[in-house]
């Protein structure tokens, strides 16, 4: 699976370019029996730095009052026009809704992402709602179920395309008529979805992390031609990650996501390692790097730091799936920018390590 949101991909969006390289064509082909069906979702190989699109129960689980995030994607810059996919998102607590000791958070999630000569591409909007539960007195544990609701618009752009009815014999004529007929270049349509997580905080650098969610309950209709039999599946993922302190200066961070968006599946594993140089909050810093794979199709190197309340990590993937005679190893370069916000200067009880709720 690919990197952003790659769904149903327009047939003669790079007819254009078929004439030039054989390459582009054994990617066009790739491309077309891949995705022409059925729609795959955004999603960004450092997952654990987009935390609402990991998973929406992931809203208002951090320390803090307030939470930004940006994530960028430009993917297989060895074809013509590279994929690209943004993501702008925010989550807070609500501190006046009070309910015993639970915590809820609301976070609000921009997601755009664009492929090929024809700019086809989604723009979502996602609001998720969480509630943040201790299972025990100490909250040790915390227990988060969250609903999202989105709407979204999917556009294609069918002036920048190119048709073999344009090709006069000897080159591309673009007074000639395309011999289609296009009646529709935008839908919008509504979306739901569901997550839980868990976390157990052992003390401030052992902490574990899980979860589930299930995407597109709705199953909303993917067609430019009105076809109703093409629909968004269902996706579930399921996520897990650990910090586990080593050494007075070295956390290990292992971490592991799948998902199934029939026909579709991703494994992502891998670890990172945090190397802390000033640990005071006023003063913190750490240096970070990791190793991931996507099972059968990418090798992921990480690099990063961490100050005060600011976390920038930048990706870039290693291609070593079929695609590689189109992409000539080229992956995707990312970069995941991370700001917490605290209003409210925590207080620390001795039995409550966590300090989220």
């Amino acid at each position: 699976m690919r990197g952003g949101m790659r769904g149903c991909v327009f047939e003669t969006d790079v007819l254009r370019h078929l004439f030039k390289n054989s390459n582009k064509i054994l990617l066009f082909l790739l491309l077309l029996v891949s995705d022409f069906v059925f729609c795959q979702d955004i999603h960004f190989t450092q997952f654990n730095y987009s935390p609402l699109n990991l998973n929406p129960a992931q809203t208002g689980m951090f320390e803090g009052t307030h939470r930004f995030i940006l994530n960028n994607r430009t993917q297989w810059r060895s074809v013509t026009v590279p994929y690209a996919t943004s993501s702008i998102s925010s989550d807070m607590h609500l501190n006046f809704l009070k309910f015993k000791k639970n915590v809820f958070g609301l976070g609000l999630t921009i997601n755009n992402d664009k492929a090929g000569d024809s700019e086809y591409g989604t723009t979502q909007v996602n609001c998720s709602f969480s509630v943040i539960m201790p299972l025990d007195k100490a909250s040790v544990h915390l227990l988060s179920l969250a609903v999202e609701n989105g709407v979204a618009q999917t556009s294609i752009n069918y002036t920048k395309l190119h048709f073999d009815n344009q090709w006069n014999g000897l080159k591309y004529d673009p007074n000639l008529s395309t011999g289609e007929n296009f009646t529709v270049n935008n839908y919008f349509y509504y979306d739901l979805s569901i997550g839980g997580s868990w976390r157990y905080t052992v003390k401030k650098r052992k902490i574990f992390n899980s979860g589930i969610a299930l995407y597109h309950l709705t199953k909303p209709k993917q067609s430019l031609f009105h076809n109703n039999d093409i629909k968004l599946n269902r996706r579930m993922s399921v996520f897990g990650n650990a910090e586990l302190e080593c050494t007075k200066e070295i956390d290990v961070m292992p971490s592991l996501f799948f998902e199934y968006q029939n026909p579709y599946k991703e494994f992502l594993i891998g670890a990172a390692g945090r190397y802390i140089i000033k640990e005071k909050s006023n003063e913190y810093t750490a240096a970070l790097a990791g190793i991931y794979t996507r099972v059968g199709d990418a090798a992921m190197l990480m690099l990063g730091g961490e100050y005060k309340k600011w976390s920038v990590t930048m990706s870039y993937d290693f291609n070593y799936s079929r695609f590689v005679p189109a992409t000539n190893i080229k992956g995707g370069f990312e970069i995941a920018i991370i700001y917490i916000i605290n209003k409210i200067k925590p207080v620390r009880i001795t039995n409550t390590p966590c300090p989220i709720i």
